[in-house]
């Protein structure tokens, strides 16, 4: 998906999602960072599980908010976090994804693995992953391998290629055969799905767009 038209949300919902159902989510938060993902997921799970909407930029001032949805917000950050539903990656690195990814499972058996964005992941002292198609094409083999591993899904939302963006705003859908993601054409190779989010100018006009 093109810059802001809402791949983290998408991804926090799907987290939300996911958690009611019972699984356990790891995020790499990327650029948002940890503290507004957790409260956009938050967010997304009060609307979900109790059909009452809490905007995810007022939780960090829950004394201000009124006493039920003081009370929904607690409970949801019991279930998210103090049950073990949601764990954050504060390191992630595209020449260690595998053993990043394992070690974190070894802790936390996780059910699904959520990167937000292919472009945010770090990389150690000395790499020898000197671009980004070296970066990309290594968490995307690496990503592979882990999923085949262990009994996980793998998430990796990315931004999309200059030809995969030249089709989607002049057609509303990829029809390059080059790749279409931002920075290597493995990421596309590897992946069992790809799911290209777009933007809706008739919804957004009809005021129907979170």
């Amino acid at each position: 998906g093109t810059v802001n038209v809402g791949k983290t949300a998408m991804c926090c919902n799907l987290a939300a999602k996911l958690i009611m159902e019972g699984k356990k989510v790891l995020y790499w938060p990327g650029e948002s960072g940890e503290n507004e993902i957790k409260n956009r997921i938050l967010s997304s799970y009060i609307r979900r599980k109790y059909n009452r909407y809490v905007m995810s930029a007022k939780i960090p001032g829950i004394d201000r908010c009124d006493e039920e949805a003081q009370i929904l917000i607690n409970k949801a950050d019991i279930d998210l976090v103090n049950l073990g539903g949601l764990t954050f990656l504060d390191n992630l690195t595209y020449d260690n994804f595998y053993d990043d990814a394992k070690a974190s499972y070894e802790k936390n058996k996780f059910d699904v693995l959520i990167v937000d964005h292919s472009g945010t992941l770090k990389t150690v002292p000395g790499s020898k992953l000197y671009s980004t198609k070296d970066r990309i094409d290594s968490l995307a083999v690496q990503a592979r391998m882990f999923k085949k591993d262990f009994p996980v899904d793998v998430i990796i939302s990315s931004h999309p290629s200059t030809n995969a963006e030249d089709d989607i705003r002049k057609y509303g859908y990829i029809r390059t055969s080059t790749g279409s993601t931002k920075g290597s054409n493995d990421l596309d190779k590897e992946a069992d799905d790809i799911f290209v989010l777009v933007s809706n100018p008739s919804l957004v006009k009809a005021g129907l767009v979170e």
